[in-house]
Parts: C-alpha cells; structure tokens; sequence
C-alpha cells in the first residue's frame, strides 16, 4: 500500500511541472507574437507631409530640387516616387498657387501628391486660438495704419513708396496666415494627423499655436537623403 502511494504522488508532480513548463512556455509565445506585431506596426507606420507651395516656389528652398518651380517639382517627384514610408498631400488651394507657377506639372503628380480640401464644416477650431488671432490683427492694422501716417507726411519719391510698402507688408504679413491656401495647409493636417512641411514664419508659428507637428522645408532634401540612405 505504501508502494503505492508513492507512485501517486510521483505522477501528481510530474503533472504539475509539465502544467507549469506548458504554461511558460505559451506565455513566451505570447510575447513573442506581441513583438511581432508591435514591430509589424512599427514597419508600417507611414507619415503624412502637407506639402506648402513653399517648397517649389521661395528661391531659397526649391535650389535643393531645381532652378524653376517646374523643374524643382520634376526633381522632387524623381526622388519621392519610390519612397513608400511618406504620403505627400496638398490642399487644392495650395495647389492652385503652384499651378500658376507650373502650368503643365507631370502626370505622376497627380498620383504622387493627393489633392485633398480640410473638412471645414466638421472641424472645431479652439477658442482661444480665434481669439489670439483677432487680438494679433487688431494689433498688425494699427502698426500698418501709422507706418501709412509716415508715408503720407513723407515725400513722394519712389524709394520712400518702395520702403513704406515694404514696412507696410511686414507688419500685416509677416508671421502670420494671411491666405486661404496656408490656412487649409494648417487644417488639413490637423485633420488627418499629418505633418506642415513649410518654410513659413506665419505657417510654422500658427502650426505650433495649434499644436500641429512641423518641418521646416529647408531640412526636406535631407529627409529623403536619409531615406534613401536607410534601405
């Protein structure tokens, strides 16, 4: 009898310990599964670039693609058509603009760089950024109408037009959105979580005001560098 029962027992414990090494063992599989799928994510994340006219139009920025906006939009089309890590969208507005800069754009850009307006009638805009807004005008109207007393009281002459005009522009444009196409640009990619690519003050500083991530067009070129660089 006492024979056994010690059978009995040998056998309960070995059951216990395959029961325990069973259970380790389908925990790690779980984990590893988990692994699988966070990395799995991870390799499928892609980003979204709100492209500003900016990029192909300022001098300064489009010299890193090309001498004229149509050649630094062909340029950039070249490098961007294999990258599948990146969409490039542009609201039809902006689009518009470069349209007046580039009359005949390649087929491919219609199929590159997604034409899409911001849901104006669904998006709720803060408060306080409306009120920031009004109060920073009310300020730049009243900078313009006593840079305009200056020029009245000064002499006519072509040089001092040309100076008071351009005074006149800072204190109205500068730093701020003051076109259709830049405030879709913003609301566009608040809308479907993209990112501003712009070399605007205006854009950049409201982009921030809103809480909208940004990247200075100037850094772009290098961005692909990389890129291209990392496969």
């Amino acid at each position: 009898m006492k024979k056994v029962a010690k059978k009995k027992t040998i056998k309960k414990t070995t059951k216990v310990r395959k029961t325990k090494s069973t259970r380790k063992h389908k925990g790690e599989k779980k984990s590893s599964r988990k692994s699988k799928k966070s990395d799995h994510r991870r390799a499928d994340k892609v980003y979204k670039l709100i492209l500003d006219t900016s990029i192909f139009v300022n001098p300064e920025i489009r010299s890193s693609f090309g001498e004229t906006p149509k050649e630094a939009l062909e340029n950039f089309l070249d490098i961007v058509k294999d990258i599948k890590e990146v969409e490039f969208y542009m609201a039809p507005s902006a689009w518009g603009e470069l349209k007046h800069f580039v009359e005949d754009a390649p087929a491919i850009a219609e199929i590159k760089i997604i034409k899409r307006p911001p849901s104006i009638q669904e998006m709720f805009i803060p408060s306080g950024l409306i009120y920031d807004f009004v109060s920073e005008m009310r300020d730049r109207i009243n900078r313009g109408l006593r840079i305009v007393e200056k020029g009245v009281r000064s002499e006519n002459t072509d040089e001092n037009i040309r100076k008071f005009r351009n005074q006149y522009r800072e204190a109205l444009r500068y730093g701020i959105v003051d076109s259709i196409a830049d405030l879709d640009t913003l609301l566009l990619a608040k809308e479907i979580d993209g990112i501003v690519v712009a070399v605007d003050e205006g854009l950049i500083k409201w982009a921030k005001k809103l809480g909208v991530p940004y990247i200075n067009a100037k850094k772009l070129k290098a961005l692909f560098d990389l890129l291209a660089i990392s496969k």
